[in-house]
């Protein structure tokens, strides 16, 4: 994690905090996600893929970032944290809470992002800050290889 940290500031990268891992094929690749006034931004997504023997940097994309970023001007939220958490399905146990951007698209939502546990399952809720909608539901699937949505 280090090392996919130091290039990623070598090449310029900064305020990029890493999200999930998953190793495969020798390496660990590594979804760095944009953050800017507390706020993850995932659509200027850097991944960067280090090699397990010997943490040299074996693959880089930053398409999603350049084809994405650009100066934003944050909104403040419609909805505070409570009232968007008190959209959440009963029995949703929140682990973690933040504002993100995500894609939807073409367009950016300001959303809040909720992970945490529903029946016993890892899940990540994003619900809209301005009229509470959910926009979006992924499952979380953790293991000794790292983390994949679905």
């Amino acid at each position: 994690l280090e090392r996919a940290q130091r290039f990623l500031e070598e090449k310029g990268f900064d305020n990029m905090e890493v999200n999930y891992h998953q190793k495969y094929n020798g390496g660990v690749l590594f979804n760095f996600a944009l953050t800017e006034e507390d706020v993850t931004i995932y659509p200027d997504l850097v991944k960067v893929k280090v090699a397990l023997d010997n943490g040299e940097i074996i693959g880089f994309d930053a398409t999603a970032y350049y084809t994405s970023h650009q100066e934003r001007d944050i909104p403040e939220p419609t909805l505070s944290l409570e009232e968007a958490r008190a959209k959440l399905r009963d029995g949703f146990e929140v682990n973690s809470e933040r504002l993100a951007i995500i894609p939807k698209g073409k367009k950016e939502i300001l959303c809040y992002e909720f992970k945490g546990t529903y029946m016993g399952d890892e899940f990540i809720i994003y619900v809209n800050a301005d009229n509470g909608r959910e926009e979006d539901i992924l499952q979380l699937v953790i293991d000794e290889n790292g983390t994949l949505t679905f």
